[in-house]
């Protein structure tokens, strides 16, 4: 059969059409076409998302006021003038499962209501600026405890995590994330990071400055570092200190100054304590000396470990890629 209208789709097809679209957008199309379409659109089954950012007049804001807020499972806060009014009807949500935070420096202003939503599981602040204070309180205090996945991406690039510090009454204190990606750490911090995320079976950070040795968590599965400069015998006392049983994929990216960064025999050696370990990815851009070609020549040595191998030098670097087997 070929099916012409839309009206000859299945409910359970137009039902998987209507959350691919936003629900402010989604109520301004098909609201009040005919009474199929708006059973549809009360069926407890759908699941929608809403950005905040999509309510611009009266009109949009009329339609957000009809919205089922119990089929909303994620949700987009942007800055503008509909973020006080939604912060008071925010509790309402109670499926949300995840909330993204863009472009604000409200954050904080939120957490207190986020804390009844049992569901909520993922929690991403994007594009902002000075939320340090919102990151400890989630991190290090917990207060959000039902959460299992943190993203954290500041505006400017050079601005990192500093100066968050713990007090007696939260020293014990462990969150319960199992993911977690941050940007621009500065590494005296990560150690706390690490120490106050023992869950942690994901971790992608980058880091600012000299990387420091830290324990990372055993269950960690996948693991992706980004660092500003590093050198090998950091990274061997940050893998070999930590008891990764469980690590299938490591990914190290970056700026390094160490030649031993560029020897394929020390890298695999680098990882030989990782018993589990499946992927192993570099992609380093590394201060070099006439011996570049030498060093990465030991990549060639070991063809039957690394694959995919890429090098080039641009002015005082060389940018490295290579996967082992």
């Amino acid at each position: 059969m070929v099916y012409t209208l839309l009206e000859h789709l299945s409910n359970e097809l137009l039902i998987s059409v209507f959350e691919y679209l936003d629900a402010v957008h989604l109520y301004h199309a098909f609201s009040d076409l005919n009474t199929r379409f708006n059973q549809i659109l009360n069926d407890s089954l759908i699941r929608l998302y809403f950005d905040s950012n999509n309510v611009r007049d009266y009109r949009d804001h009329y339609i957000f006021n009809r919205i089922n807020r119990h089929q909303i499972i994620t949700l987009t806060i942007t800055s503008g003038r509909f973020l006080a009014y939604l912060k008071f009807y925010i509790s309402t949500f109670i499926n949300l499962q995840s909330i993204i935070f863009n472009s604000t420096n409200h954050s904080q202003d939120f957490l207190s209501e986020l804390e009844p939503l049992g569901k909520l599981r993922t929690l991403v602040v994007r594009n902002t600026l000075n939320e340090c204070e919102f990151v400890r309180r989630i991190v290090f205090e917990n207060e959000l405890p039902q959460l299992r996945k943190f993203i954290y991406i500041p505006k400017v690039q050079h601005h990192y995590v500093e100066h968050v510090g713990l007090n007696d009454t939260t020293r014990n204190a462990s969150n319960n994330l199992e993911y977690m990606k941050i940007q621009n750490v500065h590494s005296s911090n990560l150690a706390v990071f690490l120490r106050k995320s023992s869950n942690l079976k994901y971790l992608n950070v980058s880091i600012t400055d000299t990387l420091e040795t830290g324990v990372l968590s055993s269950k960690l599965i996948y693991l992706n570092i980004n660092l500003f400069r590093t050198t090998y015998d950091n990274l061997y006392q940050l893998l070999h200190l930590s008891s990764l049983l469980n690590l299938k994929k490591f990914e190290l990216s970056g700026y390094g100054y160490d030649q031993k960064l560029l020897n394929g025999e020390k890298l695999r050696y680098l990882v030989s304590s990782v018993p589990s370990l499946r992927i192993f990815n570099v992609n380093m851009k590394i201060n070099t000396t006439p011996s570049f070609e030498i060093k990465v020549a030991t990549f060639e040595n070991e063809k039957i470990y690394w694959k995919n191998l890429k090098w080039y030098v641009e002015g005082m670097y060389a940018t490295l890629r290579a996967e082992l087997f």
